[in-house]
C-alpha cells in the first residue's frame, strides 16, 4: 500500500483506540438496548483471539488521511452470544454459528465502522472512510504491532472482548513523529482560557439530510420477514413533529408539506447552530 500524507491534526494509537471503544460502546448499547461500560487494555500479537484460528475476524480499510488496514477480532464464543442476541435468539453457547450469525454481526460491525468514520473524521477535521472489507484473516495480522483489548461489558455481557490490530501502514501514520501534536479543543479552552470555535473547516463536507416520521426497534428476525405489504408500526403518534436528522443527530422538527410535487419540511423547531455542530462531533 502506498504511504499517504500525514493529516495535518496528529491522532494519538490511544486516542483512535478510544474512538473505537467509544463506537463500540454506542452500536452495542442502542441494539441491545443495554448501557456497556468499557476499559482498554494491550495485548500482544501472539495471544488471544487473534492468534486463535477458530475467532472471527472482521477486516476494515481505513481511508485517506490515515491509510491503512485494521482487525477486530473477538473469539468464537463471544461470536456467537452477539449474533444470538442480534438476532433476538435464546443465548446458547452449545448453538451453532451459521451464515445468519455472520451476516448478522457483518451489519453489526459496518455500524460500527460508520460511527467511527464520522469520530474520525471530526477529530482529523476532514472525511475519513472506514469500510467492513471481509472476514477472512489478513496476513500481517500475526506480525502487527501490538494491539488494543477492548473489554466491554454490560447486564446481558458479563465480559465481551474485541481485540483491535492495525497494518503497520496504519500504526506508522497514527505514531509519525512528523505529524504535528495539537491540543484538543477542551484542553486548549482549560489551559489557555475560552477560545471560539473554529467550524468553517466542516462547511464543505457534504452531509446525508433525512426525514424521520417515527422509528421502532425491532429484532433482526422479524427485519428479515419484512415483504411486499407489510405494515411496520412506529412509536410515533400522527400529530407529532417531524425530525430532521444529519447522520443520526436531530437538527430541527417541523411539519411535513407538498412543494412542487415533492415532499418538504416547513421548520417549526431548530437547535442552535453551535448545538448542531456540537451535536455531529460527539
Amino acid at each position: 500500500m502506498s504511504a499517504t500524507t500525514a493529516p495535518a491534526v496528529r491522532l494519538t494509537p490511544e486516542q483512535y483506540q478510544q474512538v473505537w471503544m467509544d463506537s463500540a460502546r454506542e452500536v452495542l448499547g442502542q441494539i441491545s438496548g443495554d448501557s456497556f461500560e468499557g476499559e482498554i487494555a494491550g495485548f500482544a500479537a501472539s495471544s488471544g483471539p487473534a492468534a486463535d484460528s477458530t475467532a472471527l475476524c472482521m477486516n476494515f480499510s481505513v481511508g485517506a488521511p490515515l491509510g491503512g488496514e485494521q482487525a477486530l477480532s473477538l473469539a468464537a464464543s463471544d461470536a456467537l452470544t452477539l449474533s444470538q442476541l442480534l438476532m433476538g435468539e435464546p443465548l446458547d453457547p452449545s448453538g451453532a454459528f451459521d451464515s445468519d450469525h455472520r451476516d448478522a454481526l457483518g451489519e453489526l460491525f459496518r455500524q460500527i465502522a460508520g460511527s467511527a468514520s464520522l469520530a474520525l473524521g471530526a477529530k482529523l477535521e476532514t472525511e475519513v472512510q472506514v469500510t467492513l472489507t471481509g472476514t477472512e484473516r489478513p496476513a500481517w495480522l500475526s506480525s502487527s504491532p501490538e494491539g488494543a483489548h477492548l473489554k466491554l461489558t454490560s447486564s446481558q455481557f458479563p465480559g465481551l472482548s474485541l481485540y483491535l490490530q492495525l497494518s503497520s501502514e496504519l500504526h506508522t501514520c497514527l505514531v509519525c513523529p512528523n505529524a504535528p501534536a495539537t491540543e484538543s479543543r477542551h484542553e486548549e479552552a482549560a489551559g489557555h482560557g475560552q477560545r471560539e470555535p473554529n467550524f468553517d473547516f466542516l462547511r464543505d463536507i457534504e452531509l446525508g439530510v433525512t426525514l424521520r416520521f417515527g422509528k421502532r426497534q425491532a429484532l433482526l428476525r422479524d427485519i428479515l420477514e419484512i415483504v411486499p405489504g407489510s405494515v411496520v408500526e412506529l412509536e410515533q403518534q400522527v400529530q407529532e413533529p417531524v425530525e430532521l436528522l444529519v447522520g443520526k443527530k436531530v437538527i430541527a422538527r417541523g411539519e411535513v408539506v407538498v412543494v412542487g410535487g415533492n415532499y418538504g419540511l416547513r421548520i417549526t423547531e431548530v437547535i442552535s447552530p453551535v448545538d448542531r455542530i456540537e451535536s455531529l462531533r460527539n
